[in-house]
């Protein structure tokens, strides 16, 4: 099951360096116009906004109602619960431009933010895509449930349209929540009409969990549309799973206009996952204990200088899988971008890619070294370290997952959050 939130906005940026303002960009090596919009790095306040708005659509996991009636409500009570800054603007306004839930139980959900400034004559704003995963993630990441199928819906005679050629494969269950029965193609045609009402709006995917790897694949369709291939469109999620095949990684990594950053809090197990024929699409913006660091495309370019995430980076997750599930919460990304961040931007923020380093200690333990040094990191090869864990990969993944469920029901049991608010009994 996946949820998708669409948010409309209007920014006043383009792919020059910007400010930090409530509608920014930061362009991470703007004299490359080669790299296109990948990389130029989302601001805190986008990317905080982006989490709360994937926290929120969670409050609409078990509504069958189909129409835009409930939104009001529950944006109204998830603004009382939490009070997110980048909601009390008095100058935005929010629309529900369609809700529906899909026969595969995908729910999506439209909505237009704007933003005017009487003062400036100026409206902005911007348009986001967000889903939300589900509960039972288990059965999409074990080994035993994971399947591959050619990237985007199925056109006639067995053709993949998006695809453009047929060794791109993406995780199944992840494209059957976007494209079928047809779910992305009204999707489209809302968009299309938002805009219409909206031009010039820039494009945001994004969600948590499963919900997050929707949000890749959607990013990409959007791209390869006709009318958004001249557009400029970020997928910012949090705690992404790997998507797809190698081809999948490099086809997504080389489209101009298109940004992907997922955001990993810690040892989120989930952003590990599934196996190793799975890679991640996009950098990886990543939230340690000590500081904040993005890796460009997860495993760096020599080439431009730039580093990849750091060694035994799978590995430590996997032997943490109990600190992982509390970890992946959405309602822990935003403590710390809401907390940590908000409060010392320059230390748990990002403000450029990392470089490339020597091969010394900081390239050995992760940069907050959350796990004692006993362990002896350092005499154990990553190779035997993964294989080693891999053979029980399956039973961590069903630890994590009922780990993560019993922490679920703790933080909605002290009201963290509204996972199980506003809805009706199945």
């Amino acid at each position: 099951m996946s949820i998708i939130l669409v948010w409309s906005f209007n920014p006043s940026c383009t792919l020059a360096r910007v400010g930090h303002g409530n509608s920014d960009i930061r362009d991470g090596k703007e004299d490359d116009p080669s790299l296109g919009v990948s990389s130029m790095i989302p601001s805190l306040s986008d990317t905080d906004e982006l989490a709360h708005l994937s926290s929120m659509v969670y409050a609409f996991r078990k509504i069958k109602y189909q129409g835009c009636d409930p939104f009001q409500e529950i944006f109204d009570e998830y603004v009382k619960r939490n009070t997110p800054p980048q909601f009390m603007n008095p100058n935005a306004t929010y629309k529900c431009h369609m809700y529906e839930r899909d026969e595969e139980d995908t729910k999506v959900l439209i909505v237009s933010k704007t933003m005017t400034y009487p003062e400036l004559e100026t409206v902005e704003g911007y348009v986001a895509v967000i889903y939300a995963g589900t509960d039972d993630f288990r059965t999409a990441l074990t080994d035993a449930n994971v399947r591959s199928s050619l990237f985007g819906p199925e056109g006639v005679n067995g053709t993949h349209p998006l695809s453009p050629s047929d060794d791109i494969y993406v995780h199944a269950g992840f494209n059957n929540a976007v494209f079928s029965n047809g779910l992305f193609d009204r999707v489209r045609n809302t968009l299309n009409v938002v805009q219409n009402e909206n031009p010039m709006h820039r494009m945001y995917t994004t969600g948590h969990s499963l919900g997050a790897a929707a949000s890749v694949l959607t990013a990409v369709a959007m791209k390869l549309q006709a009318e958004w291939e001249d557009e400029l469109i970020f997928s910012i999620n949090f705690g992404c799973p790997k998507t797809g095949n190698t081809a999948w990684r490099d086809f997504t990594n080389s489209i101009e206009g298109l940004g992907i950053f997922r955001v990993v809090n810690g040892h989120d197990l989930v952003a590990r996952l599934p196996d190793i024929r799975f890679h991640h699409a996009g950098h990886t913006l990543q939230l340690d204990r000590s500081a904040a660091r993005i890796y460009w495309l997860h495993d760096g370019d020599e080439n431009l200088g730039y580093s990849g995430i750091y060694y035994g980076w799978s590995a430590f997750s996997y032997a943490l899988a109990p600190e992982g599930a509390y970890q992946h919460i959405i309602g822990h990304y935003i403590k710390y971008l809401g907390g940590k961040s908000v409060q010392d931007e320059s230390k748990y923020y990002v403000e450029a890619f990392e470089k490339l380093k020597g091969y010394d200690d900081d390239n050995i333990h992760p940069p907050d070294s959350e796990v004692d040094d006993d362990i002896g990191w350092d005499d154990m090869p990553y190779d035997d370290v993964h294989s080693n864990i891999m053979e029980d990969h399956d039973d961590i993944v069903n630890i994590f997952a009922q780990e993560y469920l019993s922490l679920l029901k703790v933080e909605a049991s002290d009201g963290v959050d509204l996972l199980h608010e506003y809805t009706d009994t199945e």
